[in-house]
């Protein structure tokens, strides 16, 4: 499999590789180095109501009702239908977790 996946990635042809072995299998996939992946654990994306957003540089957010958001440092946000700084709508932030 090994030969077969440096063939590929030398050749820019994309890679993937399967296998089920009795209740549990996996995935594999080299498509490139144009091919990033930024999601740490394959889970479909949260939603959540913001309170506020300061207005400076780093800009600190509030999420409305307190809710816990298990974010981390390092995860990525976007945001959409934000009001009074539509500058932010579709754009992603990485992010670092005060509280």
């Amino acid at each position: 499999m090994l030969m077969i996946s440096d063939l590929c990635h030398s050749n820019k042809i994309g890679f993937i590789a399967t296998d089920i072995l009795g209740l549990f299998g996996y995935v594999f996939a080299d498509l490139g180095d144009q091919w990033v992946v930024v999601d740490k654990n394959g889970e479909p994306p949260r939603r959540g109501f913001v309170e506020s957003i300061t207005q400076d540089e780093t800009g600190l957010v509030t999420l409305w009702d307190e809710k816990l958001h298990d974010l981390q440092d390092g995860d990525v946000v976007k945001f959409s239908g934000v009001e009074g700084m539509t500058e932010l709508n579709d754009k992603e932030f990485p992010i670092i977790v005060k509280s």
